[in-house]
């Protein structure tokens, strides 16, 4: 078999098989995992008709891909070629056959770069050359891509496995353990604290062991269903363990299981009398195993050797996590009194008693508790602020949860997966504050840690809420790219449930780029999925953004009976937010429909103030740009520029993003209506040009349709044209688009002339 060459070259591409390099002309083109090996396999087989089930074997070695997906790294690849669908320069579509690469390719080795110190065999080495940004860009896309290979492989198929013994061995430093829920087999509802109190309880005492870094139930709770080694695989862990816990002749009979991710499985069972003493001897098991020796000492940090103490604290994480705060700080506090200077105790007591309806008091208690903290918690007091900051953030509290996140940052202990996760809650609190350019820089701060530490779950999280970001500041090529990674990484992990969450997110980017029946398939996908496996907050989501799309595709009734399932959902649920996001779309159904009356307008002020009690600014001003558009529709000029003026005084800080844009588009309306028509096609066309250099495609081409109308009414016909071009290459077929098209095709032949 002869060796693959190190480069392709066929025109002014080339393709550095060395570094995984897309160039042309000698610049890098930069291009994702998915899309390379794409590349280089079409180089390498040019002029031959490949079709999907080829590519899939031989390409993407059989992994779970859908159509989309590979559909969509096609697309990309046409793209960093500046070759499109319809040219087909050099891939070229075999209809019911596959694709076919038609380039003149001629392939060779490049020189060799000098020797590596300490390199490794079978990965690829970066050419030597760039610069420190774009050679980390090589070594993040190769850990990215051995990282998810290796996953992929270790996967384990039907039937049962040999697995090899786990070694005798130290663990190395940072080892990380993933304890996921347990069963409780008792048959008694009291032991039910068994399910994630347990293994909340084993996590914790498996993070005061040296070298180790444990995650559980609470970290953990968004991992699917699956069996272990496939999400211990997925949250980057070297062990995941669980456990059964059943009553046998008045005796706990407990049977664990320790997955390594190697493949190499271990098993224990002992019996006790106490439900006290399980976790202890649990923990003191496990790690004898995992290390290979005993005995082991468990710490008894968290209950001063007192038994009871650690079955109280399990029976009140368990209340925890059930959202039962009362009986669950109940629980805490009389854990804390049996071991008074436990520090974990202090922390989860301060954590579960935060209280939404009395935030101050809350904030008080966490500062005393905090101050009381021994000097060498560093690690603690950082966990402890970066719960309260979230729960801060979800109760609409965004300057406090600010504040305690950006402390917890600053403490010397935090480890650098949970200085990602604080991050890119940052960002988070950042977006809803409106700054956007400061929650882009913690997010890409978050995706680059995790690009570092081999979690597919916690990466492909940080990689959709920057998909997200993106969106939200009209970066939508970005956020599309975004999107994409998330959807490939949660793909090969197999989990509907998330590879849906990312069709979702990638839907919304399609519709935001005119592909409306593209984001209709995804979306409609998605819907499924969360209807099948129950996730009712996924169900509502999609619902609603089916209704976007049904809107754009001019289907007023369909977009009217999505809200409705939207709205059944949320109110089953006892969604109070969700239900004001309903009433939102809503009024925005009304304005897009034409159907704007003074009680749509005195509902939508009622969206703008639910909004804002709660902390969500985004959407707030939103909801206040679209009730200017209602009282200009109703003929308020007035009205609107004083909501404008609103909208203004937050912005000065947040640079270009939807809301700012939106702004602009709006505000240009107002003039129209005051007859500054002149005045308005300058500032749209000034959006049109922002619009472009941010990435925001849709509201490029609303503003170039209100513009077009506008040079028409000014009699500037050639503007119109101009921006007519700019809308239909957006989507040529949207409703608004073809309108516009009509009234310049009726002003050309003189039959719409009015001046």
């Amino acid at each position: 078999m002869h060796p693959r060459p190190d480069r392709y070259s066929f025109d002014a591409f080339q393709l550095d098989v060395r570094a995984r390099q897309l160039l042309h002309g000698g610049d890098p083109v930069p291009v994702q995992g998915l899309v390379f090996d794409l590349l280089l396999y079409l180089a390498s087989h040019p002029g031959e008709t490949l079709s999907k089930e080829r590519l899939l074997a031989e390409v993407w070695g059989n992994r779970h891909l859908t159509d989309a997906t590979i559909a969509q790294a096609v697309r990309k690849a046409r793209a960093a070629l500046g070759d499109d669908g319809r040219t087909q320069m050099y891939i070229r579509t075999v209809h019911g056959r596959g694709i076919r690469f038609e380039a003149d390719v001629t392939s060779g080795d490049a020189a060799a770069p000098p020797p590596a110190a300490a390199s490794t065999p079978g990965l690829p080495v970066a050419a030597a050359g760039p610069g420190p940004a774009s050679g980390w860009r090589v070594v993040a896309i190769l850990l990215l891509l051995t990282g998810a290979w290796g996953l992929w492989l270790a996967f384990p198929g039907p039937g049962v496995r040999e697995a090899p013994a786990i070694a005798a061995e130290p663990l190395p430093a940072a080892t990380r353990i993933a304890v996921f829920p347990f069963e409780n087999a008792t048959g008694e509802v009291d032991y039910d604290w068994l399910r994630h109190g347990l293994p909340a309880a084993a996590r914790d005492l498996l993070a005061l062991a040296e070298g180790v870094e444990a995650l559980g139930p609470r970290e953990l709770e968004d991992v699917p269903e699956g069996d272990l080694d496939h999400r211990s695989a997925y949250v980057g862990a070297r062990f995941g363990l669980t456990a059964t816990v059943a009553r046998k002749e008045g005796r706990f009979a407990v049977a664990w299981l320790l997955v390594r991710d190697d493949g190499g499985r271990h098993q224990g069972q002992f019996t006790t009398a106490e439900a006290t003493l399980i976790a202890r001897e649990l923990v003191r098991q496990v790690l004898a195993s995992a290390r290979g020796v005993a005995p082991v000492m468990v710490s008894d940090a968290i209950d001063a050797g007192d038994p009871l103490a650690l079955e109280l604290y399990s029976r009140g994480m368990e209340a925890a996590m059930r959202n039962e705060r009362a009986q669950a700080v109940k629980l805490l506090e009389a854990a804390l009194a049996r071991a008074p200077g436990s520090t974990q105790l202090k922390v989860a007591v301060a954590q579960v008693a935060f209280d939404p309806a009395n935030v101050q008091g809350s904030i008080q208690r966490l500062r005393e508790v905090m101050d009381g903290l021994p000097a060498d918690a560093s690690l603690a007091r950082a966990t402890l602020r970066f719960e309260v900051g979230k729960l801060l953030w979800f109760v609409g509290e965004m300057e406090q949860a600010e504040g305690l996140l950006r402390d917890a940052l600053d403490d010397p202990g935090i480890d650098r997966l949970l200085r990602a996760r604080v991050l890119n809650s940052l960002a988070m609190v950042e977006q809803s504050l409106l700054r956007f350019d400061v929650a882009w820089e913690h997010a890409r701060a978050a995706e680059s840690l995790l690009r570092q530490l081999d979690s597919p779950y916690f990466l492909a999280m940080a990689l959709t809420n920057l998909g997200y970001l993106a969106e939200d500041m009209g970066r939508l090529a970005e956020a599309q790219q975004y999107h994409e990674e998330a959807l490939g990484i949660r793909e090969r992990s197999g989990f509907p449930t998330l590879v849906a969450a990312s069709r979702y997110g990638l839907g919304r980017v399609l519709r935001r780029s005119g592909r409306f029946e593209e984001a209709e398939e995804l979306v409609r996908m998605a819907l499924d999925t969360a209807i099948a496996h129950d996730v009712r907050h996924d169900v509502f989501d999609n619902c609603e953004e089916l209704a976007e799309i049904a809107m754009r595709l001019e289907k007023y009734e369909d977009a009217a009976t999505w809200l409705e399932q939207a709205r059944a959902v949320a109110e089953s649920n006892d969604d109070a937010l969700g239900l004001v996001w309903v009433r939102q779309l809503q009024g925005r159904l009304s304005l897009r429909s034409g159907s704007v009356t003074a009680a749509t307008v005195a509902g939508h002020e009622g969206v703008v103030r639910d909004l804002e009690a709660v902390g969500e600014r985004q959407d707030a001003q939103l909801a206040r740009l679209e009730l200017a558009q209602m009282h200009l529709a109703l003929g308020r000029p007035d009205a609107a520029y004083g909501l404008l003026r609103r909208v203004a005084d937050d912005l000065d800080a947040a640079g270009i993003s939807g809301v700012a844009l939106g702004h602009e588009v709006v505000n240009a309306q107002w003039l129209a209506a005051r007859g500054e028509r002149t005045g308005a096609l300058s500032a749209l066309l000034e959006t049109i040009r922002h619009a472009r250099a941010s990435g925001a495609w849709d509201i490029e081409a609303e503003a170039a349709i209100l513009a077009g109308h506008l040079a028409l009414e000014t009699g500037d016909v050639a503007t119109a044209g101009r921006v007519l071009a700019i809308a239909r290459a957006w989507s040529p077929g949207y409703y608004r688009t073809r309108e516009l098209a009509q009234a310049l095709r009726a002003v050309e032949t003189g039959t719409g002339r009015t001046d």
